[in-house]
């Protein structure tokens, strides 16, 4: 019986290291990019993936926040077009999705396990889905 607990406490480290690892790898972006955002334009061009911005400077929340002149930006239209887009990307996909799943389960035509099973594989083996 100790020797299951055993294994079974060495399959969840190895499960939250793994799991750890993931994290790591999908954060990572992030903080370069957060990085990115204090550094000058030209150490952003030329160390992009360092972590640590030399000098740190904090031009480009200036900028987007228009707090200096220098390449002043239009950041609140920049931001209700891409509020804008995605509501409204999601909200059509939402009711076309609607009325496709209706139509695959309420309707009976021909070909309808083969539309629903092109629908099942295109979803579950594409990682990045075009609309």
């Amino acid at each position: 019986m100790r020797t299951r607990s055993h294994r079974s406490l060495h399959w969840q480290i190895l499960v939250y290291v793994l799991l750890g690892v993931f994290a790591l790898v999908y954060l990572a972006p992030f903080a370069i990019q957060l990085a990115n955002s204090f550094k000058t334009d030209a150490d952003a061009s030329v160390n992009g993936l360092s972590p640590i911005p030399h000098p740190a400077t904090l031009l480009a929340w200036d900028q987007i926040f228009g707090i200096s002149n220098v390449g002043v930006t239009d950041f609140p239209r920049w931001l209700f077009n891409s509020a804008f887009v995605s509501t409204v990307l999601t909200v059509s996909r939402v009711f076309l999705d609607s009325l496709a799943g209706y139509a695959l389960a309420r309707l009976d035509f021909r070909g309808r396990r083969i539309v629903f099973g092109l629908i099942v594989a295109t979803a579950s083996c594409c990682s990045s889905r075009a609309f």
